[in-house]
């Protein structure tokens, strides 16, 4: 039998099915490939210890880029101020927000080899599943914008609307 859950999974080598997102988060490329974001989401976090939340986007786009945001002082549920806080705040101490770090040379560095690293592994299947580009976000995303939702996933729709100017840019 089958039931329609709406996930989406592979069948690994061993048999066994692994879920790897919802249908309704695909990204369909430009060029017709379906992609599960979730899974590369979770290698970049692995990759880049010190950012907050990584969210990829594509759909309809010639490649996949990301949008990167760093830990800050808040909450979820509350919001968030603009001074960087935990593994962010450590990594640069000198540099106090996430506006800061979204020009400074040393984050864009570490961005961009936590991506190089993604894109070199054994996760990469394709060339499709490659993030070419990256923004820095000024802010976290957090549930007091509806960037996040009760169970803190991302609301894929909702950060598209609001960071389309940033999205935007990455593929002028």
């Amino acid at each position: 039998g089958w039931l329609h859950s709406g996930d989406v999974g592979r069948l690994n080598s061993n048999g066994t099915l692994s879920i790897t997102g919802r249908i309704k988060e695909l990204i369909i490329t430009e060029g017709g490939e379906n992609i599960a974001p979730v899974p590369i989401e979770d290698v970049i976090r692995s990759e880049l210890p010190a950012i907050s939340k990584v969210m990829v986007v594509g759909d309809r786009r010639k490649y996949l880029t990301c949008l990167v945001t760093l830990v800050q002082e808040g909450s979820d549920q509350e919001g968030y101020t603009e001074l960087l806080d935990g593994e962010s705040k450590k990594k640069f101490p000198d540099v106090l927000t996430a506006k800061q770090a979204s020009t400074d040379k040393r984050w864009m560095e570490y961005v961009q080899a936590g991506l190089d690293r993604y894109n070199k592994s054994k996760h990469v299947v394709s060339n499709a599943q490659k993030v070419q580009k990256f923004t820095i976000l000024h802010e976290d995303l957090a549930m007091t914008d509806g960037c996040l939702g009760p169970t803190t996933k991302l609301v894929r729709g909702k950060i598209v609307s609001k960071y389309a100017a940033e999205i935007d840019a990455m593929y002028a």
